[in-house]
């Protein structure tokens, strides 16, 4: 631990030691210990980020931004998710201090605040972290409502959740906004094929819901539906599971027609 004009002599690490350049002979020999000697000149305090003005703010949120992209390139996914935390926590805390003035977000902040949220939630779906993507993304859709990468990050979410009626209504509205990308088309296409293969399934357990109704019927003469044993309480059973069945077929094909 160092103070001010302090000098100090840290112990080296291997991990640091210089190695060979290839194509010219080394001016430090490979695996040589270097030891460096160091002077503490100042200590600056820690940033009040609350208290920083906007303009210098965003420029700390874009440089978080810059490296996490550089983090999201070379696939270290929760360092990445780490920096963008960091860059939204800093618009967070200024806003929340200028809140207390009556604060109305510029267009600088909320572009900037969307650019982190998007940025964070394309990083959280690379690690399956479902939840907390669409978490994101409706933050993004509260300052932006046809923000095309949040519909489709969530229409995205949806559909590896098996939720194909809602995966269907993000990707379709994301597609309106942006027609020509292939990749909403793609999934909005996955989408589609699950939403019937759903309906299929719904469709299929109706009818052997009511087949197996037809069969109770289906008794020989002189013998009374009263004197089957529990044969009250399998209709009420095929009763309730039809209706329920009948409901999401019509909540289906309302949802569809929207």
């Amino acid at each position: 631990l160092l103070t001010v004009n302090m000098e100090g002599l840290p112990q080296p690490f291997s991990s640091h030691n210089i190695q060979p350049i290839q194509c010219r002979a080394p001016d430090v020999p490979p695996n040589a210990e270097i030891m460096y000697e160091l002077e503490l000149l100042e200590v600056n305090e820690p940033l009040d980020i609350a208290m920083l003005p906007e303009e210098q703010m965003l420029n700390l949120v874009d440089a978080k931004c810059i490296r996490g992209n550089e983090l999201f390139q070379r696939k270290e996914y929760m360092q990445a998710v780490s920096s963008y935390q960091k860059g939204n926590n800093f618009l967070q805390q200024h806003m929340e201090r200028e809140e207390e003035e009556e604060y109305v977000m510029s267009s600088a902040v909320k572009n900037m605040r969307i650019r982190c949220l998007n940025n964070l939630a394309a990083t959280q779906l690379k690690t399956d972290a479902y939840k907390e993507c669409f978490d994101t993304c409706e933050k993004v859709l509260a300052l932006d409502k046809d923000n095309v990468k949040a519909l489709y990050r969530c229409g995205k979410v949806m559909l590896r959740k098996g939720e194909s009626s809602s995966a269907i209504k993000y990707l379709r509205r994301a597609l309106e906004l942006s027609p020509n990308e292939k990749v909403i088309k793609l999934e909005l296409q996955e989408a589609t094929k699950l939403n019937v293969a759903n309906r299929k399934k719904e469709k299929d357990l109706y009818q052997k819901m009511v087949q197996g109704l037809q069969r109770s019927d289906s008794q020989p003469e002189g013998k009374s539906h009263l004197n089957h044993p529990g044969r009250w309480s399998n209709y009420a059973l095929a009763a309730a599971v039809v209706a329920v069945v009948g409901m999401g077929i019509f909540y289906f094909i309302q949802n569809h027609r929207q």
